[in-house]
């Protein structure tokens, strides 16, 4: 079943806005005719909004609908919501308008989580003494609320960081050996069970170099006997990208997306490492670009929320299995 576009939360009073009473008669009718009376209401009640689109909800459902709702925002050549700087108030629960509460694309990590990946990237945003040169989401386009929806989120994401890499190692002009790239490969071999709650083969780390910017490529390899993550056919992989200048001693561009592959393209992906894969994924989803200098340790710790989950990243960067535990607490 399609993932829903609210959530949990949020139906329920979508619905009172409506009508008097409406949620508990969706949900008598799922449990009556469906036996769902969990995800079936907010699957009807959100073919109501998209069908009827009753005004009074303030939630609207529809293709690109976020386009025909507030045209004076701004999007880079990758979709991702960048402004106008003015207008949008980027939380780690979703983008603000005056009117309009903006969800972000459900494949970001960490969204509504304190102390995870969004929230972590806001706070370094915000630390900030100029503008980022670029920063931007993806935002889900289909699916808009009002912004008396709007609701600050209290679980909180507990993530060691990693101690990092040594700056002296990005520093040396020998580093990467291969300039054209080389590549480092961590395979997951713990049998440890709540590890394998996330279906991770492998993590492959590529740096390269021109001049004084080296650029590092990562992708994590899913576990192609997941079905959570085949549902639609493809193998979907997150994947960062980042460009170290030696020259500033940071980082200057940070990104990361979702790189999908068919499954005939997946079997050929796992036979070779990113530098031998001759062909292209079958689509790219860029979720999160940033333009700015970003120190090293800053840097290591967003990386490592980013690939929440995948403990082969923090063993990449020195760290140890079990300092990457995630814990969930509702506060």
């Amino acid at each position: 079943m399609h993932h829903c576009h609210f959530g949990y939360l949020i139906p329920p009073e979508i619905a009172d806005r409506i009508q008097d009473d409406l949620w508990r008669r969706i949900t008598d009718y799922c449990h009556r005719r469906l036996g769902d009376d969990f995800l079936a209401p907010s699957h009807l009640l959100e073919t109501i909004l998209c069908v009827y689109k009753p005004d009074q909800a303030k939630a609207w459902i529809g293709n690109d609908i976020l386009y025909q709702l507030d045209s004076r925002l701004e999007f880079d050549k990758d979709g991702l919501l960048v402004g106008p700087c003015d207008r949008v108030l980027f939380r780690k629960e979703g983008v603000l308008t005056s009117d309009l509460f903006i969800q972000y694309n459900r494949l970001l990590p960490g969204i509504g989580m304190s102390g995870a990946f969004l929230d972590e990237l806001l706070e370094f945003v915000d630390s900030l003494s100029m503008s980022p040169h670029h920063f931007g989401f993806a935002v889900d386009l289909d699916a808009v609320l009002g912004r008396e929806y709007y609701f600050e989120n209290y679980t909180r994401a507990y993530i060691r960081g990693p101690r990092g890499l040594s700056e002296a190692f990005l520093q040396d002009p020998l580093f990467p050996k291969d300039a054209s790239g080389t590549v480092t490969v961590h395979e997951r071999v713990s049998d440890d069970p709540i590890l394998q709650l996330f279906p991770l083969k492998r993590t492959e780390f590529m740096w390269s170099r021109r001049g004084n910017i080296k650029s590092i490529q990562i992708e994590e390899i899913i576990d192609p006997a997941s079905a959570r993550y085949s549902s639609t056919g493809d193998f979907n992989n997150r994947y960062v990208h980042a460009r170290w200048d030696c020259s500033r001693h940071a980082f200057i561009h940070f990104d990361g997306a979702i790189r999908s592959y068919n499954a005939d393209l997946y079997h050929s992906r796992l036979s070779a490492d990113m530098k031998n894969f001759d062909a292209k994924a079958s689509h790219y989803k860029k979720l999160f670009r940033i333009d700015a200098p970003i120190n090293l340790d800053t840097w290591c710790k967003l990386v490592t929320k980013y690939f929440d989950s995948n403990e082969l990243v923090l063993e990449y960067f020195g760290g140890a299995e079990e300092d990457h535990r995630l814990a969930v607490l509702m506060t």
